[in-house]
């Protein structure tokens, strides 16, 4: 277990900092205590917090930390060195520079008991009212204030906290202060769900009530047909959760985290673990999973894969769908340049699972589709990049009639020699076509040969 620390560390007004990776900073924040209930402040640091650390332990009770701080948010010193005033709630903070935030390096969520995630922890000895301020909640994260160990914490609690969460209130994109009332003895989480929230100050009134505000109405969860057999990335998508249905058998492993209208994506990468305890936990992360309603075709699109890194080289990615019942993938595609679009798509069975998902990456997912088997009508593959294919259109396609369909009988291939021979010796001419695949049934071009037979070879 991490050794627990207690901060000594008091700055003053003017004081210089320089303990932390050698930053220097002129603080006008006045220290803790001087301000009314304040029991931590981030201006108060050694530049070493760790995981269990106790920021403030005295007669109101003990606040810990869960992380190891990797960040410190100060911004450029003002050249005049006129004090930078920014109000939260009902108390302003003044600093030569913009007041201080700490968090960590990992995302807070379903996870937060697993390990050392972005999370304070807040054990008072008295009841009384705690009010956590925060840097900048984006307008798509939750923060969460719940008793330990209560469950669905992702609403308002109605049974006095077993279930649910005291706060959770989504942000607004500003810096922004979050009250709770608080029992004595009783041990507080403190978050934002899915984020690296950026901790600014914790107050603690002994003895005082505060009665919980209703939070603002939630954006509405779209209501997504069940029974649509399409579905396309909309405005409607922003904020949806997980356990979302798309479309028919189609439903959404995370919340979604993207603010935009192109695509939805979450927090965590996507994972296959093929030696999971439980079939529930072989895909997690950004994944989308699919129950085939009927034996069919299922058909996805993936947008923004790969990246170019530093050098210039390619950063590769490989979506795939994902077979449960075979834990084999039916579907899989490596990118070749930045930012590719990719249409992934697989024949599915009635009743099997199937996920579609890209290890170790946020895949971002914008279509889908399902087309029942007795509604295919097409054997084409769906190509990765439309420019790059040549068109098999009926008007670039020579026409032929039904008896000179092309044929693959007396073909032979040795010695990196293709030989074709014909029963037909009468037979001149002809044309060889040659389809290349550079995934599984993914069509990559296709190329023509002419052929001049001499008795039928």
């Amino acid at each position: 277990m991490k050794g627990k620390r207690f901060l000594s560390l008091v700055i003053s007004a003017a004081m210089t900092l320089t303990t932390f990776s050698g930053l220097a900073m002129t603080s006008a924040s006045a220290a803790v205590g001087d301000v009314a209930n304040e029991i931590w402040n981030a201006a108060t640091y050694d530049g070493a917090i760790i995981a269990d650390t106790a920021l403030y332990e005295g007669d109101k009770g003990t606040l810990t930390t869960k992380f190891d701080m990797t960040k410190y948010t100060t911004y450029t010193e003002n050249e005049a060195e006129v004090p930078v005033s920014e109000t939260v709630g009902e108390r302003t903070f003044t600093a030569y520079y913009s007041h201080p935030s700490m968090n960590g390096g990992y995302n807070t969520g379903g996870t937060y008991r697993d390990g050392y995630m972005t999370m304070f922890t807040f054990t008072p000895k008295s009841d009384g009212v705690m009010t956590l301020y925060l840097r900048n909640v984006g307008s798509n994260k939750s923060v969460a204030i719940l008793k330990e160990g209560a469950t669905n914490y992702k609403a308002i609690s109605t049974d006095g906290g077993t279930t649910g969460s005291i706060v959770w209130q989504t942000g607004t994109g500003a810096s922004a202060s979050y009250s709770a009332q608080l029992t004595a003895n009783t041990t507080y989480l403190m978050f934002v769900d899915g984020s690296k929230g950026q901790f600014m100050a914790v107050d603690y009134e002994v003895g005082a009530t505060y009665e919980q505000a209703t939070p603002p109405p939630a954006t509405p969860t779209p209501t997504h047909d069940p029974n649509a057999k399409s579905w396309t990335v909309s405005a409607d998508d922003i904020g949806i959760k997980a356990g979302t249905t798309l479309m028919i058998g189609l439903t959404t492993l995370f919340d979604n985290t993207s603010d935009s209208n192109k695509y939805i994506s979450g927090a965590d990468n996507g994972k296959i673990d093929k030696n999971a305890a439980t079939q529930d936990a072989v895909v997690t992360g950004t994944a989308l999973k699919f129950v085939a309603p009927e034996n069919g075709r299922l058909e996805a699109t993936m947008i923004d894969v790969g990246s170019e890194n530093a050098d210039g080289t390619i950063k590769q990615v490989t979506p795939v769908i994902f077979d449960l019942e075979a834990l084999q993938d039916v579907f899989s595609y490596t990118n070749t340049k930045a930012k590719e679009e990719v249409p992934l798509w697989a024949d599915v069975e009635e009743g099997k699972t199937y996920y579609i998902t890209a290890t170790g990456t946020k895949g971002r997912f914008s279509a889908a589709k399902f087309t029942p088997a007795s509604e295919v009508t097409s054997t084409d593959i769906p190509s990765t990049d439309a420019t790059d294919t040549p068109s098999t259109d009926a008007t670039d396609t020579p026409s032929t009639g039904a008896t000179d369909a092309p044929s693959t009988s007396g073909i032979t291939y040795a010695d990196d020699t293709v030989t074709v021979t014909l029963d037909d010796t009468t037979v001149t001419s002809g044309v060889l076509l040659h389809a290349k695949y550079k995934a599984v049934k993914t069509l990559d071009s296709v190329e023509t040969a002419p052929l001049t037979f001499t008795e039928g070879v």
